[in-house]
């Protein structure tokens, strides 16, 4: 099953190719609910948007990329954005980028990740020029949008001279992505989302090795049930239960367990460090005591590493 996830993502093309973009991305500010939202592009007057209802100055504010085949009317965006709506406590910004990523070809769309995170560079450019604080942003990137994130924070460190405080990714697109960090084509591969893109960066990783990458490049890599497969995703409760999306669902956990840690409150979905394997975890000879929250509390816990838990196979996730 996993050989054949991998080999369908490259049915629809054979060579790689350099992709660029002419506009059409659009950046969701949300209110109170998520049926009330600014909608913004490159060179809005981003300032009229401060201390308003879409912009609250003495607020955190997270800024979510969605991935490959999906918008901002899917659900995964959408159980981010509600699951943070539902703390009230932070502005929410949502980049709509899919007229590209609605593509079935996904070599196409991964070779459009650096002119995506240039024109979302150029973005928040403006709006740091405006008066935001991207000090208090936390970046959240589910699949290509991890990869994009990474590369906004690459060209952000050297175009701007600054550093985002978090990039978390959930599950960063594996195929055409390599464990580098300079912007140059190398055997066909992009750098992957890594520690250098911000001052912290938490990963966490599903489907590794198939749709997600397999690197450990975060400050913390969190691999849940190993980190490649999830309960509740194999062929039988795929096909027969019909329990989730059978090619994307490993891949899809990664944002459904972010969007449950976001909607608890409480440190949930605790995690141990283990260096070696994930056979260790299972066999319980990880070394050393260090503990860690999976999602919106990681960064709350500063050894890094890999960390591996266990969940459960359907909502709530957490055990």
């Amino acid at each position: 099953m996993k050989s054949l996830k991998f080999l369908l993502i490259f049915i629809s093309s054979t060579f790689f190719v350099d992709a660029k973009i002419d506009g059409g991305i659009f950046f969701n500010f949300y209110g109170s609910t998520y049926d009330d939202y600014k909608n913004t592009t490159l060179n809005f007057n981003f300032t009229s948007l401060i201390n308003t209802k879409y912009y609250n100055s003495s607020k955190p504010t997270v800024f979510y990329v969605h991935g490959w085949r999906s918008g901002l009317t899917i659900i995964s965006t959408e159980s981010v954005v509600k699951a943070y709506l539902s703390r009230g406590d932070h502005n929410i910004i949502a980049v709509d980028w899919s007229k590209y990523s609605s593509n079935v070809d996904y070599i196409e769309v991964a070779a459009s990740v650096k002119d995506q995170a240039t024109f979302n560079t150029a973005v928040l450019g403006q709006m740091q020029t405006a008066g935001f604080n991207l000090s208090t942003f936390h970046f959240v990137g589910h699949s290509l949008g991890a990869q994009i994130l990474g590369r906004v924070g690459y060209q952000f460190i050297n175009n701007y001279s600054f550093k985002f405080k978090r990039i978390t990714g959930l599950d960063p697109a594996g195929p055409l992505f390599a464990n580098r960090n300079d912007d140059k084509l190398f055997q066909l591969e992009y750098p992957t989302l890594n520690k250098l893109n911000a001052e912290f960066v938490d990963i966490i990783h599903t489907d590794a090795g198939t749709f997600g990458s397999k690197f450990t490049t975060g400050h913390i890599d969190f691999r849940p049930n190993g980190g490649s497969s999830q309960p509740g995703c194999s062929l039988f409760e795929c096909f027969f239960i019909g329990q989730d999306d059978c090619l994307s669902c490993d891949h899809g956990r990664a944002w459904k367990y972010y969007a449950e840690s976001v909607n608890i409150t409480t440190s949930t979905f605790i995690a141990k460090r283990c260096p070696n394997n994930v056979t260790d975890f299972t066999k319980s000879k990880c070394i050393g005591p260090e503990t860690a929250s999976m999602g919106f509390n990681a960064d709350k816990y500063k050894v890094g590493g890999n960390y591996y838990l266990e969940t459960n196979d359907r909502k709530l996730y957490s055990k």
